[in-house]
């Protein structure tokens, strides 16, 4: 919203606490090149990372895959192992599937897309993509965070 909005405000830390935020790939490489995940962590106490996101982070880690981003995914990995029993790895409500019509999205966002839509009262998206928030919003409220965001919460509580 900070984006559009010129009177955009931070959300204050404890309603940024209300919902577990799912984080996407492009959160979590920002926070981790800002070295900020475990003070996130810290921060709500729990997180939730689709399981298909934490999948292909496992395929980028592989050798074989030959992904250009190896190096920064194995240290995103080695820093989210220290964390397991904080990370909740979501997958969509059965039956929910709308795969075939995502499908343009890639495996993680389409299933980020359902568990949003799916619990809506649990999770909470956390994406600097602007687009990709208002996206999952559809036609509600766009409430997703954003980095800037949980910047100011960490402030707020002194993190």
């Amino acid at each position: 919203t900070m984006v559009t909005d010129v009177y955009w405000q931070p959300r204050d830390a404890q309603i940024l606490r209300q919902r577990l935020p799912l984080l996407d790939w492009t959160a979590l490489l920002v926070l981790h090149d800002l070295d900020l995940i475990d003070k996130v962590i810290s921060f709500f106490g729990k997180i939730a990372i689709a399981k298909s996101t934490m999948e292909e982070l496992a395929e980028f880690t592989n050798p074989f895959y030959g992904s250009p981003i190896r190096g920064k995914c194995l240290g995103l990995q080695q820093i989210l192992r220290r964390h397991l029993a904080s990370i909740l790895q979501p997958s969509p409500p059965d039956g929910l599937s709308q795969a075939s019509k995502l499908a343009q999205l890639g495996r993680s966002n389409t299933q980020i897309v359902e568990i949003c839509a799916g619990e809506p009262e649990r999770f909470r998206l956390y994406s600097d993509d602007y687009a990709f928030r208002a996206f999952c919003a559809g036609e509600s409220e766009n409430n997703g965070i954003c980095t800037l965001d949980v910047l100011e919460g960490l402030v707020e509580v002194g993190l």
